[in-house]
């Protein structure tokens, strides 16, 4: 069984059998950490996961696995709307 605990000390919300998962706020920013195996963000409903900055969608990922940058409905793997800058890369191979 898995253990949820606060820890006063730290301000951490703490989850999981080592308590390797923790939540927190350090008066400016806050975090999600792991400190073990993959982190896993899964939207287990048919529908889109978004992340987002200043209140903003940034990326999308529709349930269908289209990826959006800048664009809150990709028709494409991956849909951009803006400037790509590719660097320390020799070649870009398109198929």
């Amino acid at each position: 069984m898995s253990d949820i605990i606060i820890d006063t000390d730290s301000g951490k919300f703490k989850a999981g059998d080592g308590q390797d998962l923790n939540l927190y706020h350090n008066g400016t920013n806050s975090f999600v950490e792991n400190e073990t195996g993959i982190l896993y963000v899964t939207n287990k409903a048919s529908a889109s996961l978004i992340l987002g900055t200043n209140n903003t969608a940034r990326i999308t990922i529709e349930a269908d696995g289209d990826i959006g940058i800048n664009e809150t409905s990709p028709t494409a793997k991956l849909d951009v709307d803006g400037d790509i800058q590719i660097k320390g890369a020799n070649a870009l191979l398109l198929n």
